[in-house]
C-alpha cells in the first residue's frame, strides 16, 4: 500500500519517489489542487472515502499514509 500512495502523491505532485521519502513528515511540498487530485486518486484507488477532517490532517506523506491505513483497518 506504502509503495501505491507514494507513486500516486509523486505523479500527481510531480516530486521524485526520493524527494518524497526523504520529506515524509514535510507539509507544503504540494498545492491545493493537487490536494483535492490526490484524495481523490487515493479514494479511488483503495475504495474508500476521507471526511473533512481527514482532508485537513493529509498534509504530509505520513499523515497521508497513516489516515488511509486508519480507514483500511476500519472495514
Amino acid at each position: 500500500m506504502e509503495e501505491k500512495v507514494i507513486e500516486i502523491v509523486s505523479k500527481i505532485t510531480k516530486i521524485n519517489v526520493d524527494d518524497l521519502l526523504n520529506n515524509k513528515d514535510s507539509d507544503k511540498l504540494w498545492d491545493s489542487i493537487s490536494h483535492v487530485e490526490i484524495v481523490l486518486m487515493l479514494e479511488n484507488e483503495f475504495g474508500v472515502s476521507f471526511d473533512e477532517n481527514d482532508i485537513a490532517q493529509m498534509i504530509t506523506l505520513n499523515r497521508i499514509l497513516n489516515c488511509l491505513l486508519g480507514k483500511m483497518n476500519q472495514r
